[in-house]
């Protein structure tokens, strides 16, 4: 009679070892892939909120109309905002008053009519996603956080989102008087 082949304890071990190394390769491959796909995910939705808002900003600064005030930072407790008059204007013609803020994960643009009665605009919800905006200024060889008013040359929007903060560098141009 001959005796059946039988797997002993140790080929059994071994096959055990070997599965177990193969697992947590294939799971270690499949994490760094999932990983890489939430960065680029994250990297893809700050890709995308930028053109919005950098043409929308844009806009609005080099049509900035300095006879009427600087730019204005606000800070306070419910974040930060951008004031200033300028001549793109969505709803109104002519100069206009407008403020970039945040609220509850928004970028707000708020248009205002020049001497209105209501000092409340016309609020447009540019992108989401967006937790905070901080202003800064180029002066000497640093950037320094800006507060309250002047007469500037460039400045830098920072917005922060999910995905990583998002600067963006602006030249103002001094509207003349004709």
């Amino acid at each position: 009679m001959k005796h059946a082949k039988a797997l002993t304890l140790l080929e059994l071990l071994v096959a055990t070892v070997i599965a177990s190394i193969a697992v947590t390769v294939a799971y270690s491959f499949f994490n760094t892939i999932e990983k890489a796909n939430i960065f680029t995910h994250k990297r893809f939705k700050l890709q995308n909120i930028v053109p919005p808002i950098y043409q929308t900003m844009l806009e609005d600064i080099e049509c900035a109309d300095t006879r009427y005030g600087h730019l204005y930072v606000h800070r306070g407790n419910e974040g930060n905002s951008i004031e200033l008059y300028t001549k793109n204007c969505f709803f109104f013609p002519g100069v206009c008053k407008v403020t970039y803020r945040t609220h509850k994960g928004f970028l707000i643009r708020e248009e205002a009519r020049l001497n209105a009665i209501s000092a409340k605009g016309i609020e447009i919800p540019i992108v989401s996603g967006v937790e905070s905006i901080d202003i800064l200024t180029f002066t000497g060889s640093k950037w320094h956080r800006l507060e309250g008013t002047g007469a500037l040359e460039t400045v830098k929007v920072v917005l922060t989102t999910e995905g990583g903060e998002l600067p963006m560098v602006f030249v103002i141009r001094a509207e003349t008087s004709h």
